[in-house]
């Protein structure tokens, strides 16, 4: 069960860096544009259909091996806990960004929110691990998301 819970974690990841990057990518585009709309920022759930920063794409071999290295160093329900901040961070960010109502401030704002719990999730699961992370793609992400110690 927890390798179920891990693979779902990896997953998660994704899809909110995926939501991180998609929107910073169209916002870079649309700079010295007054507002982005809902029209502007649509999340396919397709990796790889927006430019990501240092190439934080997962491979399913990578997703697998991801997983497998959470199994090892997090228990189930720490991995649960994580599972369910990562989940209400896409969530949260999700509706912040479709919301028409919401400034770009407010937009840049739910995005570096997330990010932050991003960085907060990759940290504590160096704290379980000695002070590294288990495997590439999670380094990636670390990078790809400039967190920092």
């Amino acid at each position: 069960m927890s390798l179920e819970i891990a693979q779902l974690l990896i997953s998660g990841f994704s899809a909110l860096s995926s939501l991180v990057q998609a929107y910073n990518s169209t916002r870079d585009k649309k700079k010295g544009s007054q507002s982005l709309d809902k029209g502007d920022f649509k999340y396919s759930g397709a990796r790889g259909s927006v430019p990501i920063r240092k190439k934080a794409i997962m491979t399913h071999n990578e997703a697998e091996n991801s997983a497998v290295a959470l199994n090892k160093v997090i228990d189930n329900d720490l991995l649960d806990v994580m599972l369910k901040n990562i989940r209400g961070a896409i969530k949260r960010l999700k509706k912040g960004l479709i919301d028409p109502a919401n400034s770009n401030q407010t937009k840049d704002n739910e995005v570096k929110i997330a990010q932050s719990i991003i960085c907060s999730e990759l940290s504590r699961i160096m704290n379980l691990n000695n002070g590294r992370l288990p495997n590439e793609y999670l380094e990636k992400l670390w990078f790809s998301h400039n967190c920092a110690i």
